[in-house]
């Protein structure tokens, strides 16, 4: 295992074990650690502005670079993979296509206040270079979304920089998702900047309908 370690945050490459990562600084606590029920058959549907959509559905756990990890298949799209632990939720970074790439996501129970941020060294597809994160917890108490209303929710904020030798600042990507207790995404943005810092992408969809086993 190599891990990895700046500014009170982990990254994991290989067997991920992550404790203690974040520093407590938000007065509010989720009552609750499920914040993403990862349980197979589980299935949301998300809708966009313009009325498009795309699902999302728990094929169940599998071993994904030595690790249990949730398969989250995507209408459309690629496959996301997620480690739950007791404390932490793990995701494994998609953009590099490197198998077993996990970073803190999310800590369980999440609290407001909370950040966490770390860099690595990892050899991507187009050579050597650098990954890292900064990711974030606010309270967002109560939502609404076409699939309803819910509340003592928390949005979740991930900056994820890639920066590869030879070309700096190869790409950039800002996340944020608001997340419901016993739900999970109830809203889901992704923007996108190409390694010039322009052509910007925005994925933006909230929750029409979901079914948690």
């Amino acid at each position: 295992m190599r891990r990895f370690a700046r500014a009170g945050g982990y990254f994991v490459v290989g067997l991920a074990a992550l404790s203690g990562c974040a520093r407590q600084s938000g007065p509010i606590q989720a009552v609750t650690s499920d914040y993403l029920p990862l349980r197979a058959g589980a299935s949301w549907n998300f809708v966009r502005a313009d009325g498009s959509s795309y699902s999302l559905t728990a094929a169940g756990p599998v071993t994904r670079a030595g690790e249990s990890a949730w398969r989250v298949d995507r209408s459309g799209g690629a496959s996301e993979f997620y480690v739950v632990r007791s404390s932490v939720v793990l995701a494994e970074d998609a953009a590099l296509a490197i198998p077993g790439l996990w970073y803190q996501w999310l800590q369980r129970p999440p609290v407001s206040g909370n950040r966490w941020d770390t860099a690595v060294p990892v050899n991507g597809p187009s050579g050597p270079g650098t990954f890292s994160y900064v990711g974030a917890v606010r309270d967002a108490g109560e939502q609404t979304t076409p699939a309803g209303r819910f509340s003592q929710c928390f949005e979740l904020t991930v900056d994820a920089a890639y920066d590869l030798v030879p070309s700096p600042g190869a790409a950039r990507a800002h996340f944020r998702f608001v997340l419901a207790p016993g739900v999970g995404w109830i809203e889901r943005e992704v923007s996108t900047w190409d390694a010039a810092g322009g052509a910007l992408v925005v994925d933006a969809a909230r929750l029409a309908s979901y079914a948690i086993p």
